[in-house]
């Protein structure tokens, strides 16, 4: 059995972060449309208040697509190491 080299192990991780980064990305989406969906406070600022839950659920958006976007680079760098050993 071969042992893993740092670059492997390193795209792993930036998959695992990937991961973990639309998940919380979800959940933060998730929450929002929750608090949405109870009704707005009319407050300003407030957690109820809907153009703070609006800019919220946008930055759940960019979070998720960002974290994509580190996923679809590790699946690159992967491509890219198995063309180098091949």
């Amino acid at each position: 059995m071969r042992s893993w080299d740092f670059s492997e192990h390193a795209m792993l991780n930036a998959l695992s972060i990937g991961v973990q980064g639309i998940q919380a990305g979800m959940q933060r989406l998730d929450t929002a449309a929750q608090r949405v969906a109870a009704g707005s406070t009319g407050v300003p600022g407030e957690p109820g208040d809907l153009a703070t839950q609006l800019v919220e659920q946008k930055l759940a958006s960019q979070q998720v697509s960002s974290s994509v976007e580190i996923i679809e680079t590790a699946d690159d760098m992967i491509g890219s190491l198995l063309n180098i050993t091949a």
